[in-house]
């Protein structure tokens, strides 16, 4: 339909966003055409297939890849090599970004030593980098597990912006979690996932959906911290079992722009610390995911006069009885 397209964004910039997904290897998109792509796609593949000589005066490319497995990766790295357009994107690459980039590597982290010889020694002709990347691994044994400092040590010479690093590791669960981004990268963030203890605090004035997920208790203090960060945050989801041992003597927890509120598997402590209004102040109209029986508690069966205030803004209750 539109045969001189040159510029296409495909959702990338949208909070409810749609991953691709192309079954390989019937070729249903071209373009000679297009020189930027924004994009997000599910699998590794998917990305592959785009760079698979689709386009061939693409010079810049930003993609979201949901996920990638080191066993779907391993078999590609030749395919990758020799595609037509993957050579010429080499050529003349400008900007290459993967904003949202969750990777399940079973054995190590990725980090700057995958960006530079995997990525950038194929890409030679870059001018700018910009990258969101979780990598997930299995922690069986706590023993030589590598170090915020280990990871730090990899990233010297990727690129020449600041890079972000949090590590984190979880003994119940026996993950370990590592998100490296570009500082670029944050500017331009509208989802930020699995927020720890460890969240170092910054501005992200375009996030607007979070994650927030730990095997140590969010205090009141770290509620304070996640609304200056967010300050236009719309979504938040929360999974926290651990309950608080703080007792509130600071102010109330501002989030002036929330409409959707999830409670994934949380202690009773945390659905008070959102609807007690001496706690947290909420918008009007939020959309609550919470489970039925719990809400009963908290709210002492809907007679709580400390919990009217933020109940009555709840526009829309999605509850779950067990």
């Amino acid at each position: 339909m539109f045969r001189n397209l040159q510029d296409l964004d495909f959702g990338f910039s949208s909070v409810g966003y749609q991953d691709l997904s192309f079954e390989m290897p019937h070729r249903t998109i071209y373009s000679s055409s297009l020189f930027k792509l924004h994009v997000n796609v599910k699998e590794f593949h998917d990305c592959l297939y785009l760079l698979d000589d689709c386009f061939h005066k693409l010079n810049s490319l930003h993609v979201r890849i949901s996920n990638i497995d080191l066993i779907e990766t391993t078999g590609n790295e030749i395919q990758l090599i020799n595609m037509k357009h993957f050579n010429n994107l080499r050529q003349k690459a400008q900007i290459v970004t993967t904003n949202r980039l969750f990777l399940c590597y079973k054995e190590k982290f990725i980090d700057g030593d995958n960006l530079k010889y995997d990525i950038l020694s194929r890409l030679s002709h870059l001018q700018q980098f910009q990258f969101n990347i979780y990598s997930y691994i299995p922690v069986d044994n706590e023993s030589n597990l590598p170090s915020k400092e280990d990871i730090e040590n990899t990233l010297i010479g990727v690129g020449t912006n600041e890079i972000k690093l949090l590590i984190n590791y979880y003994p119940k669960s026996q993950m370990g979690s590592c998100h490296i981004y570009s500082y670029l990268s944050s500017h331009r963030m509208k989802y930020y996932f699995n927020i720890t203890n460890n969240f170092p605090g910054g501005l992200y004035q375009n996030v607007r959906k979070i994650s927030l997920f730990d095997e140590y208790p969010f205090e009141h203090e770290f509620f304070i911290r996640i609304a200056q960060s967010f300050p236009f945050l719309q979504s938040l989801s929360l999974t926290n079992m651990m309950p608080q041992n703080d007792t509130q003597d600071s102010s109330i927890v501002q989030f002036l722009h929330l409409l959707e509120l999830n409670f994934d598997e949380i202690h009773d402590d945390y659905a008070e610390q959102f609807l007690l209004d001496t706690k947290t102040h909420l918008s009007n109209d939020i959309s609550l995911s919470i489970e039925y029986k719990q809400l009963q508690r908290v709210t002492h069966n809907f007679t709580r006069i400390a919990t009217k205030s933020n109940c009555a803004k709840l526009g829309y209750k999605l509850c779950y009885q067990n």
